[in-house]
């Protein structure tokens, strides 16, 4: 580790419900009872959307190409993951991992930033993975300590924890469509990209990834009835953000969803539903586990 690495980056706060064992849970929930800050504990840490960052069309650039040949080669189509592959041959990703190392991050312009950041999430976590594999069936496999909130990942010099880089990019670009281009190496998840995410076509890229995961049952589906709305957790988890962005959940899902548009536009009632969430990893070898509920 260079000497220069800093660690001064601020953190996330106590990781959430998604890693904790539910004794502890319910444990903190009957000591916590009536404190304001309760939800920051038991769900992402509440944001203030904000676009802080200036474009710099004329500053560095960051190079993709390592990360390309990773996704171009290991994930397949749906997003499933080649673990054994990648595992097997890691020198792509180790490589672009230490170009993040090095990055002129300070220096990038916005959309250089936001695309670096939503590949470095990707990538490290493709890399935690492979530190576990084939040992773990699923990311919450691993020790919560060497986990989202491990200190460990070096953008430019500065150690950031994934739910660090998380909170970065939810807090700073103002843009939760960001929420279904990273990826946790789960069923879940919105699908892992099998190209990297570029500053040149950043916004038409999310607007891509949210058109798709918001029209894929999968993730997304109106009953039949059209009264009914079944949702990923995602917009649960992080329904602080999207009503930042939209004025609530559902007038976020209709931005990209036009059957959810136009129900809206009637007036009709939509109830929300939202759909078990699967955090068995994202590999080829569990494709055959996939439920659409």
């Amino acid at each position: 580790m260079p000497n220069n690495t800093k660690t001064n980056v601020p953190t996330a706060g106590i990781s959430w419900v998604r890693s904790a064992p539910l004794a502890v849970v319910a444990g903190l929930l009957l000591s916590l009872t009536g404190c304001a800050w309760v939800s920051g504990i038991f769900g992402p840490p509440p944001v203030k959307l904000a676009n802080k960052f200036k474009s710099n069309p004329n500053g560095p650039q960051f190079t993709n190409a390592l990360f390309n040949k990773v996704l171009s080669r290991y994930v397949h189509k749906g997003g499933w993951v080649d673990y054994a592959g990648l595992a097997a041959h890691p020198q792509y990703l180790n490589k672009y991992i230490a170009n993040l190392a090095k990055a002129p991050f300070s220096k990038l312009g916005r959309d250089n930033k936001l695309a670096l950041l939503i590949n470095a999430y990707n990538a490290f976590t493709l890399r935690l993975i492979l530190d576990h594999y084939p040992h773990i069936k699923s990311i919450r496999d691993i020790p919560s300590a060497r986990r989202w909130t491990w200190v460990h990942w070096n953008i430019g010099g500065t150690l950031y924890s994934l739910d660090q880089i998380e909170l970065v990019l939810r807090s700073d670009f103002g843009d939760p469509r960001v929420h279904f281009a990273i990826n946790c190496a789960s069923i879940g998840c919105p699908e892992l990209a099998r190209t990297a995410y570029e500053p040149a076509d950043i916004n038409a890229e999310l607007q891509r990834q949210a058109e798709f995961i918001n029209n894929n049952p999968r993730w997304v589906r109106l009953s039949k009835s059209g009264h009914t709305l079944h949702l990923t957790q995602i917009y649960s988890w992080y329904s602080g953000d999207f009503d930042q962005a939209a004025g609530s959940v559902l007038k976020f899902v209709a931005r990209f969803n036009t059957r959810v548009a136009a129900e809206l536009a009637k007036g009709n009632p939509l109830a929300i539903s939202y759909k078990s969430y699967s955090w068995r990893l994202d590999s080829i070898t569990n494709k055959h586990l996939l439920k659409v509920n």
